[in-house]
């Protein structure tokens, strides 16, 4: 093996199977040793000091077991089946190995006894396994594994002894197999690491596998034997694992399925109905595991059968037949039980008016005519005929073939010369086909017999075949429990078909029939059985789930979400279909108070909010059949966050604290709409922004723009900020060492949640390096010869992550393709980054025209602050007296105001509505101060 081989790298541990099923009322095996016998193809196992034997199919073989045993030998003890010289073997606690003979069909022989006394070395076994060909014998110790070989005559009196340690990183082993295919042994170490590992006879180990995902709780044993599977090379190994608590006996594989290449589509619920008595449903009778379904043309109605309500006596009332509308309204309910309590499966011949069931108790097929009443499952039905699934025993030549047949679909498709009974295979993995012969009829000597495998196309335990008489396809259903598999009636793989919209337990029939809402499609009707009653005997969880496989659902969109400081806000959403759309509402999920919608009923709408808070808004949308639904998040925030140019007082009436205090030009204040309320959230004096140079005196640091970041659970994760400063300084020295100039944006991190206000605390960094880009510089001095750098004084974030500045003066910025983007302090310019932080990189280009808007008269309507919600609408103010136009109306303020302006376009043809939105001096902010930073929260 190569050294750099990843012994991880196996495919897993396949299940096949689990013996969990009870057939004909026969209680599970327990089993605490294990053994298989090829002779009799049976395995044997040790049960309360008997040996019993069980069959592939779970079964207990009365036949082969035997109580006989002498008392006590079995306890505690492990066996091993020694095909060669046709014995069984039994180890005692005591190291005494008795070989018990084998009679010629298989049987034990009590009375033949052979006791051997192993070497006075080996001492606590762990487990036993055995070489079928040689008849060694591998027993497992803590440690190491012991192996035995008898002379030719099955003696170990004077048998090769050889000692093989066990890898080191085998720590807890407890069960040990040889696999014959492969002359391998297999260690299972339990229960801390839950692992298979692999070794070879010199104890190197070639392989690890897990088995935590197995369901394991407190196995007994386990060996290879031949695969379950009947359609399998019949020299195909699998392992088998004994559990005395949870599943008796697994099947595992330890090679992936090899599955057919195919695509998977998905398919849409449309409709689900509990299959039980409800005090909202109209059923009298409940079908707690539905287990097979049809359609009745004539009627239009779905009819069902449960294979295991007569073994719920709190539940079973003799009925075992439910008819139903398609909608899953009861119409009537009906038995099977004068032939069979276990229908599995059921189909319909339209030709003859006559019903195929699958019978699970007693392995058939029957054909049942119906009498006057011309209803099925009452007392005047008549069988006509049966077909007898054991057969497949002899076509596969295996003794478990046809033994767990679950459903059955008659399939009359003379177009495509198709008249045939096609059966699920259960544990088999199979499909099977019954052709009649010459005489017509199924049952009889001359009918024709097939099958093909379904695991090599993913599907095993087959428990649900429909057939689609608009495409000639089989469909079938079974493990895993999300797949429908789409093949041809000669075995290949289609598709795969996802029905994980339902969730569907143990789904078992399937019909095709008209949709319960649009007559006119075809859709796909499945039963499921939900909790199996052997795991809880109470249980009552089955479903009739109705799919589409040709419509999709209307895609449905509800817009962006936004952050707004209105109470109204515009909905933008979005419905698309195929077809017409029937229905689209919006809805209020959650949110704190009431919502308003202009017209819930239109896909674009207003929404109104009578308080401010988050809130879930649903759009729903829905064609003939299917519904679908999209959630948009609307932030109505009463919080503002301003700063400002000067320094300024809050008087003690507008204190949230009911004390007045003063803030400084390098404070953000953070202002409540519903209690109009004022405080501190960020005090700059705290984290080193009032600062003087080196002759004292004062820099005037001024937070002149800023964007509060969020996390996406709207807590406030930093905020970014650019700084001015007066003509005392070229710079600024931040704490922690950070130089900036007001062409900068710095980032402040708090130093925990709760570093605001009077504790403001935290660190800085480097957000934006504007002389990277081109701020500062005179980019084009002759046609702009009052260019004096660029100094921001207004930006926020785009909801494309954009940003968004605007400057004093005359900025000139280098845009695409070495282009020069003149304009001036009414503008506003949009940043693309390729890069931030102390590499800022990016370019260039106009966003907003303000002359468009007439903010071009004087010095006053420079932008000196903006906020972006999420809709994309600006909030802006100006440093001092404004007027201005937009498309639909005048306004003006002063610096303390602020207003909205909603575009129709933007860049150099900007035009837009523009709404008077809040004025800080009728807040409390001082009147003879000006706004110059402004944000929602």
């Amino acid at each position: 093996m190569p050294k750099n081989k990843d012994l991880d790298n196996f495919s897993p541990l396949q299940l096949v199977q689990i013996f969990d099923d009870r057939v004909n009322g026969v209680e599970l095996p327990a089993p605490e040793s294990l053994a298989y016998s090829h002779k009799a193809k049976r395995f044997f196992a040790i049960e309360k000091n008997q040996i019993i034997a069980i069959d592939s199919q779970q079964g207990r073989d009365s036949k082969r077991s035997n109580k006989n045993i002498q008392a006590g030998l079995l306890d505690k003890s492990l066996i091993v089946q020694d095909d060669k010289f046709e014995r069984l073997l039994v180890l005692t606690p005591k190291q005494q190995l008795i070989a018990i003979a084998i009679n010629s069909d298989g049987s034990l022989n009590p009375n033949q006894q052979i006791s051997f006394a192993l070497p006075k070395s080996i001492s606590k076994v762990l487990d036993i396994t055995i070489e079928p060909d040689t008849g060694r014998l591998f027993l497992l110790q803590k440690n190491t594994i012991i192996s035995i070989l008898p002379d030719s005559l099955g003696s170990f009196a004077k048998a090769e002894v050889v000692q093989i340690p066990l890898p080191s990183g085998i720590k807890h082993a407890k069960h040990i197999a040889f696999d014959v295919s492969t002359g391998n042994l297999h260690v299972l170490s339990f229960p801390k690491e839950q692992k298979l590992y692999e070794i070879n006879q010199k104890g190197e180990l070639l392989a690890i596998r897990d088995a935590s995902q197995l369901g394991l709780k407190q196995p007994t044993d386990l060996l290879f034997a031949p695969t379950s599977d009947t359609t399998d090379a019949s020299s195909r190994q699998n392992l088998f694992v004994a559990d005395a608590t949870s599943a008796p006996i697994t099947e595992l594989s330890l090679t992936a399925v090899q599955t057919t290449a195919a695509p998977t589509t998905k398919a849409y619920l449309v409709r689900a109905t509990a299959t039980k008595v409800l005090s909202s449903s109209p059923w009298s009778n409940s079908s707690p595991d539905p287990s097979g379904i049809t359609y009745l043309p004539s009627s239009n109605t779905l009819l069902m059968v449960d294979g295991e309500v007569d073994e719920m006596p709190n539940i079973f009332v003799n009925s075992n037949v439910f008819e139903v509308k398609l909608d899953g309204t009861p119409v009537r309910s009906g038995s099977t039980t004068s032939y069979t309590k276990e229908p599995t499966g059921i189909s319909f011949n339209p030709n003859t008016g006559r019903i195929f069931i699958s019978s699970d108790d007693d392995r058939r097929i029957y054909e049942i005519a119906l009498g006057a009443d011309g209803k099925f499952g009452t007392a005047d039905d008549v069988k006509v005929g049966e077909v007898d699934t054991s057969i497949f025993k002899i076509i596969n030549n295996n003794q478990s073939a046809g033994t767990d047949v679950e459903d059955v679909v008659y399939v009359n498709d003379l177009s495509r010369g198709i008249k045939a009974l096609f059966l699920a295979g259960g544990v088999d993995s199979e499909i099977y086909r019954v052709n009649p012969g010459a005489d017509g009829k199924f049952g009889t000597t001359d009918d024709v017999y097939s099958s093909f495998d379904t695991a090599i196309m993913g599907l095993t335990d087959v428990e649900g075949i429909a057939y689609n008489s608009a495409n000639g396809h089989l469909y079938a259903l079974g493990n895993p429990d999300n797949l429908l598999f789409e093949m041809t009636v000669g075995g290949t793989l289609v598709q795969t078909i996802d029905i994980s919209a339902a969730n569907p337990l143990n789904p078992a029939g399937l019909v095709f029939a008209p949709g319960s809402k649009t007559p006119s499609a075809t859709n796909l009707y499945i039963v499921a059985r939900g909790v199996d009653n052997d795991s809880d005997p109470n249980e009552n969880d089955g479903f009739l789930y109705e799919f589409t496989l040709t419509n999709k659902p209307p895609a449905v969109e509800a817009g962006n979400n936004q952050t707004v400081a209105v109470n109204t806000v515009s909905l933008d959403g979005t419905v698309t279909d195929s077809g017409a759309i029937a229905f689209s509402k919006w809805t209020k999920l959650s949110g704190p108070g009431n919502v308003t919608f202009g017209n819930a009923n239109a896909i674009d709408t207003t929404a109104t909010f009578s308080q401010p808070g988050t809130y879930v808004l649903r759009l729903t949308a829905a064609d003939s059949e299917l519904t679908a639904q999209d959630e948009v998040i609307i932030n109505y925030n009463s919080s503002f966050y301003v700063s400002s140019v000067d320094a300024g007082t809050i008087s003690s009436a507008n204190s949230s604290t009911g004390v007045a205090f003063d803030y400084g030009d390098e404070d953000i204040l953070k202002y409540d709409s519903i209690s109009k309320k004022w405080s501190i959230f960020f005090d700059g004096s705290q984290v080193g922004l009032n600062q003087t140079n080196q002759n004292n005196e004062n820099l005037a640091v001024d937070i002149d723009a800023f964007h509060i970041v969020r996390n996406t659970d709207n807590s406030i994760n930093s905020i970014l900020f650019s700084l001015d400063y007066n003509s005392k300084a070229t710079s600024l020295t931040l704490p922690g060492g950070l130089v900036v100039t007001n062409t900068d944006i710095v980032r402040f991190t708090p130093s925990s949640a709760t570093s605001w206000g009077s504790n403001t605390a935290g660190t800085y960094s480097l957000y934006f390096r504007g002389a990277n880009v081109g701020l500062g510089e005179k980019l084009n001095p002759v046609s702009n010869p009052s260019d004096n750098g660029e100094n921001i004084d207004a930006f926020s974030i785009l909801p494309d992550g954009r940003l968004l500045m605007s400057f004093t003066g005359s900025p000139s910025l280098p845009g695409v393709n070495g282009r020069v983007i003149n304009g001036n302090d009414e503008d506003l310019f949009v940043f693309t980054a390729t890069n931030t932080g102390a590499n800022t990189a990016g370019t260039w280009a106009p966003y907003f025209d303000g002359s468009d808007l007439d903010l071009n008269t004087n010095s006053d309507e420079d932008i000196d602050a903006i906020w972006v919600d999420n809709g994309s609408n600006i909030y802006l103010s100006t440093r001092r007296n404004y007027g201005a136009i937009g498309a639909n109306t005048t306004i003006s303020g002063n610096g303390n105001t602020i207003f909205t302006f909603i575009p129709n376009s933007i860049g150099l043809n900007t035009s837009g509505d523009l709404i008077q939105f809040w004025d800080g001096t009728a807040a409390g902010l001082n009147a003879t101060n000006s706004i110059d930073g402004f944000a929602v929260g």
